[in-house]
């Protein structure tokens, strides 16, 4: 499936699940610096919706427009990174997750139960992570392709562990668990 209509898809199926959706809005604005080096798959998933969030608005995708400059938002794109350096001990510790930083870019932030998100990684694999140990993360999908298809409801290319309904997905994306 084409990315765009992949993207399209993998949003209907959040809409159908309560996720709030808003269009992109026509901008002039240049690409994000942190994008500009990001694969055309990723450039067209961010930029296939301005707003993507949760019925509670506690999990949340980056749209294009939230990798620019620094905004009011209480969560900016690089949170996490900020907060680990924040607490790291040594400057060995800020030094190595600034490292890790550079190897993973976040595509969704959750503050539903603790903080967490899932990042594209250097490999183009998506990955999971969450607090306290934000650089400590797992495999969701192979790639940015196979994650979006897992929304929309297939099931290739994800590793045996992970299947559209597993309770992990359930839980960081919709908060609740299937019971069948």
């Amino acid at each position: 499936m084409y990315t765009r209509e992949l993207a399209e898809a993998a949003i209907a199926h959040l809409r159908e699940r309560g996720w709030q959706c808003e269009p992109v809005s026509v901008s002039e604005t240049p690409l994000p610096e942190v994008l500009e080096h990001a694969s055309d798959e990723l450039i067209t998933w961010v930029s296939t919706f301005s707003y993507l969030a949760s019925p509670d608005e506690t999990v949340w995708f980056l749209a294009r427009d939230d990798y620019g400059p620094e905004t009011d938002d209480t969560f900016s794109w690089d949170a996490f990174e900020r907060l680990s350096i924040r607490e790291a001990v040594s400057e060995a510790e800020r030094k190595g997750v600034t490292a890790f930083w550079r190897g993973y870019l976040p595509i969704l932030l959750s503050v539903r139960g603790g903080y967490e998100y899932l990042a594209l990684a250097a490999d183009g694999s998506v990955v999971h992570g969450e607090a306290p140990d934000f650089e400590a993360t797992t495999t969701v999908a192979e790639s940015l392709h196979t994650f979006l298809g897992a929304i929309a409801g297939e099931t290739e290319g994800l590793p045996e562990t992970q299947t559209p309904l597993s309770e992990s997905f359930e839980r960081l994306l919709f908060g609740v668990v299937s019971r069948r």
